[in-house]
């Protein structure tokens, strides 16, 4: 059978020589060809997982000790309300609503995420009380437990371990190890 270059690059939709090609095209041609521009998954069927790309300028973590991570469920200790600071990966989209849930009360609120922002500070229509909330956002909802740091505690560091408050604990660290102001 007798094919063209062009005819080729059209029917398997590959880029390559600019010379025309004007030979015989045989099967074990046409299958090289198919097996090389072919992708298999292998693990298909046996717990495929999708991605999610980062995009540019995306964080893996908060970077203050005071931002806590509303896309994944935790615990985070606190000092005072005008502290804390919701953070997440991926900036937020136009018009996205936050919802909170004190799981011990009948109450609801939506916030606005502010648009192309990672952080926003805690409403202040919504009291900060100890225990957990379910913050969600999109199609995600996560369940949060608030922890606030008792102002007489002489082991701030071990408290907040003791609660689970650990990727805080860990900046913690990394903030006394670096000399800087920790506030605590």
């Amino acid at each position: 059978m007798k094919l063209s270059y062009v005819t080729c690059l059209l029917a398997f939709g590959i880029t390559g020589a600019t010379q025309a090609y004007s030979g015989n095209v045989t099967d074990s041609h046409t299958n090289l060809i198919t097996t090389q521009n072919s992708i298999t998954y292998d693990n298909y069927l046996d717990g495929f997982e999708a991605v999610r790309f980062r995009k540019r300028g995306e964080n893996d973590v908060p970077v203050s000790l005071w931002e806590f991570d509303v896309s994944n469920p935790s615990d985070f200790c606190y000092n005072s309300i005008k502290e804390v600071i919701l953070w997440r990966p991926d900036a937020g989209k136009n018009g996205e609503e936050l919802q909170i849930v004190k799981i011990d009360s009948d109450k609801e609120y939506s916030v606005t995420w502010p648009t192309k922002r990672h952080t926003m500070a805690w409403p202040s229509s919504v009291s900060l009380i100890d225990g957990p909330y379910l913050l969600g956002i999109g199609n995600a909802t996560n369940k949060i437990s608030l922890h606030k740091i008792p102002s007489d505690e002489a082991d701030v560091q071990k408290w907040m371990e003791e609660r689970g408050c650990n990727q805080q604990v860990e900046i913690l660290k990394e903030m006394r190890k670096n000399s800087q102001p920790t506030g605590i």
